[in-house]
């Protein structure tokens, strides 16, 4: 009787051990992680591919079709992105409207000729770039880390 047991012990812990190099074999297949480079943005890896995000994370949106709560947490991901790029162009075209009302409040001769509009420009300026780092960079993190939470999300219920 105890010879059966240890064999029948023996073989769960085998099947146990094939069950989980198959899980392993399907993740290094299937998984995909993200990997971020100063020069190239952030890349998705699955397998041995690597591919770039895309702009507003559409390249890689397909990944996730099959996969209804990761599918909800990338699109939270998207929508935060596309609030940063929202917010960051908003702030960008205040910079450069403060920079053309401080440069027609400079004559040629680079004097300010009209104080008020300068002060203007510059503050425009100075509240774009508020703008831009106060509401632009939280959105693109939260984005990033929604982002990551979501390829999680997603290996995990490819691997249910």
């Amino acid at each position: 009787m105890s010879k059966f047991l240890s064999l029948f012990v023996c073989c769960i812990l085998l099947q146990s051990l094939c069950a989980q190099n198959n899980c392993l074999q399907q993740l290094d297949k299937e998984g995909i992680y993200l990997r971020t480079d100063f020069w190239r943005g952030t890349t998705m890896v699955k397998g041995t591919q690597s591919k770039s995000v895309g702009f507003f994370f559409r390249q890689i949106e397909p990944e996730f079709n099959n996969f209804p709560i990761a599918q909800k947490m990338f699109k939270k991901a998207q929508k935060d992105n596309k609030i940063a790029f929202a917010a960051g162009m908003v702030g960008l075209a205040g910079i450069m409207a403060g920079l053309i009302l401080n440069t027609s409040a400079i004559d040629s001769d680079g004097n300010i000729t009209n104080h008020k509009k300068f002060d203007a420009g510059n503050g425009i300026m100075l509240g774009s770039a508020v703008l831009t780092l106060a509401v632009a960079v939280p959105f693109r993190a939260r984005s990033d880390r929604k982002l990551a939470d979501a390829v999680w999300q997603r290996n995990r219920e490819m691997m249910q």
